[in-house]
C-alpha cells in the first residue's frame, strides 16, 4: 500500500515537471528568464570573488525559481499533492473544505475604483506578493495610486470612474506577470514603461521590449482635460492599456 502511494506521488511529480517544462519552452518570456538564471549560476560558480559569486548565485537561482513558479504545471502538481495529503486527515478536510470556509477565490469581486479627496493623514496599505491582483475594490487618493507586485496579474479598472480635471498618476512595479489598465474613453494617457523582457500594447500598437524603456502618448493626450500618467516597470511580462 505504501509502495503504491509512493509511486502515485512520483507520478504526480513527473506530470508536474513535464507540464512545467512544456510551458517553459512554449512561453519565450519564461524561457528567457530560466536560461538567463542558468547562465548566471554557471558563471557565478566559476568566480573567485566571494561577494560577486554569492550575488550571482542568488540572482541566478531567483530567476530560475521565478520562471518555474510562474508556470501552472508546478502549481497544479503541488495542489494535487496537497489535496492528496489532506485526504488522510478527515478533520483537516472538514475544516478547510467545508461549505462555510472562506477561501480567497470566494472573496474576489470586480468593482470600479472609488476616488477620494487627498488627505494629510498617515495611511499604510499592505499589498499581495503573488497572485492575481485586481485594483478596484480599494479607495485611492486620486494622485496616489502606487502598486508593487512580485508575481501574477495586476488589473486596474478605472473604466467607470469619474476622474478629476487634472493629471492623475499610476505607478506600478512588478517582477513577473501581466499588467492591464482599463481607462475611461476620452481620457488622455501617457505611458512610461520599462521592461527587461516583455511587450507593451497601447493605442493600437504592440511593441516587444528587451531591456528597454518607452514613452508613448495617446492620440488625444494634449487636448484632453483629464489625463492619466502611467509609470510602470516589470522584469518579465507585458502591459496593456484598454479604453472602456
Amino acid at each position: 500500500m505504501r509502495k503504491n502511494r509512493f509511486i502515485l506521488i512520483l507520478f504526480i511529480i513527473a506530470i508536474g515537471m513535464f507540464l512545467t517544462g512544456f510551458q517553459l519552452f512554449t512561453n519565450h518570456h519564461l524561457l528567457y528568464l530560466f536560461v538567463l538564471g542558468i547562465i548566471f549560476v554557471g558563471i557565478a560558480v566559476q568566480l573567485k570573488n566571494r561577494f560577486i559569486r554569492t550575488n550571482g548565485l542568488f540572482f541566478g537561482i531567483l530567476m530560475i525559481l521565478l520562471s518555474v513558479f510562474s508556470t501552472w504545471g508546478i502549481w497544479l502538481a503541488g495542489s494535487i499533492l496537497i489535496v492528496y495529503g489532506l485526504s488522510y486527515g478527515r478533520k483537516l478536510i472538514k475544516k478547510y473544505f467545508s461549505d462555510d470556509s472562506e477561501w480567497i477565490w470566494k472573496k474576489k469581486r470586480y468593482v470600479s475604483v472609488k476616488l477620494k479627496e487627498p488627505s494629510d493623514r498617515f495611511e499604510t496599505q499592505r499589498q499581495e506578493w503573488i497572485g492575481v491582483q485586481k485594483i478596484g475594490k480599494d479607495t485611492f487618493e486620486w494622485d496616489d495610486i502606487n502598486i508593487s507586485h512580485l508575481m501574477g496579474d495586476t488589473i486596474i479598472d478605472l473604466g467607470n470612474t469619474v476622474l478629476p480635471n487634472e493629471q492623475n498618476t499610476i505607478m506600478i512595479r512588478k517582477g513577473i506577470g501581466r499588467i492591464r489598465v482599463i481607462v475611461p474613453i476620452g481620457v488622455g494617457v501617457k505611458l512610461s514603461h520599462n521592461a527587461f523582457i516583455g511587450e507593451a500594447k497601447f493605442d493600437g500598437q504592440q511593441l516587444e521590449l528587451k531591456n528597454e524603456t518607452i514613452t508613448m502618448y495617446s492620440e488625444r493626450f494634449e487636448s484632453s482635460h483629464k489625463k492619466i500618467n502611467i509609470i510602470s516597470s516589470v522584469l518579465v511580462g507585458e502591459i496593456e492599456v484598454i479604453e472602456a
